[in-house]
């Protein structure tokens, strides 16, 4: 068994705020290459846009969500629109254990 084998994320969500550069664009790549459908969370939709595009030319899948991590509705949103795949795939929507919702998904 690879090493990628042992941390299949085939099925799953990953959202990565600040997804479209640096440590962020990195990770958003490593998720996608282990079968995570990413959801690039940032301010900037063009360049996010770039790392997506570069996702699906290597075979993964990524969406672009934008988002200002400051303001508390945006990222309501956001977890409702990147979640929406999960729920598809696994017939359920996340679970919130936060009084705060989206601060703690499982």
């Amino acid at each position: 068994m690879s090493v990628l084998a042992a941390f299949d994320l085939s099925g799953k969500v990953a959202v990565v705020t600040g997804g479209n550069t640096g440590l962020g664009e990195a990770f958003c790549k490593a998720l996608a290459d282990v079968g995570a459908h990413v959801a690039i969370a940032a301010r900037t939709r063009e360049r996010s846009e770039e790392v997506a595009r570069a996702i699906a030319a290597a075979g993964g899948r990524a969406m672009v969500v934008d988002v200002d991590v400051t303001q508390p509705t945006q990222v309501e949103s956001m977890v409702a629109s990147s979640t929406t795949p999960a729920c598809a795939t696994t017939g359920r929507p996340p679970r919130c254990r936060a009084r705060n919702g989206w601060r703690s998904l499982t």
